[in-house]
């Protein structure tokens, strides 16, 4: 006799009280499901969905923000790029005139140049960090201003939870409010500055 043979055999002389058992239980955890089913559909109406991150690519604010940011570095690396040829220029110049100064003199003139160099370094530095604490900035007022439209929706429509797309696997659209956030949002904040304050 084969195992499937007898397998099929002992599943079709199950005693009537096992069987009847099996069944009860097999019953009992469909019910068990329609309920959990029907409490996860009640929970629903009171759950949303918003995919921040996608905001913060499509909004006229965060566009606003972005095209900002690029002309900011544009024209900094602009500026460094001066910098650079200038101290070049200088560091060249040095180097020609090694031979025909003094040591001391050339000395003097050598430390200037590295005290320029570090005060370039400096700025560069300084100005990066400003752009990046503008940005900084930028994105939070950009963000809060998101989550007080997300906290209005969800009291009109009832809400009590409101999650992050990116947290969550699967989504059904009509718990999706992105779209109407979105609009809000493009209606309220329509740029933000990118301020720089370099010191």
């Amino acid at each position: 006799m084969t195992l499937a043979k007898s397998h099929r055999f002992n599943v079709s002389f199950m005693p009537l009280g096992v069987a009847a058992t099996v069944f009860m239980a097999l019953f009992g955890f469909a019910l068990l499901l329609d309920s959990n089913m029907a409490k996860a559909e009640g929970l629903s109406e009171e759950i949303a969905i918003v995919d921040i991150q996608n905001i913060l690519q499509k909004s006229k604010a965060a566009q606003s923000i972005q095209k900002q940011l690029k002309d900011q570095r544009k024209s900094l690396q602009k500026e460094f790029s001066k910098f650079e040829e200038e101290l070049k220029g200088a560091e060249k110049e040095l180097a020609g005139q090694r031979a025909s100064l003094p040591a001391d003199e050339f000395n003097k003139k050598r430390e200037k140049f590295e005290e320029r160099l570090i005060k370039t370094r400096s700025i560069v530095q300084k100005r990066k960090n400003a752009l990046d604490v503008a940005l900084k900035e930028a994105m939070q007022k950009l963000r809060v201003e998101i989550l007080e439209i997300v906290a209005g929706i969800a009291e009109d429509k009832g809400y009590k939870l409101v999650m992050s797309r990116q947290n969550v696997i699967i989504v059904d659209k009509e718990i999706d409010i992105t779209t109407d956030v979105l609009k809000k949002l493009d209606k309220s904040l329509k740029k933000v500055d990118l301020d720089v304050k370099v010191n």
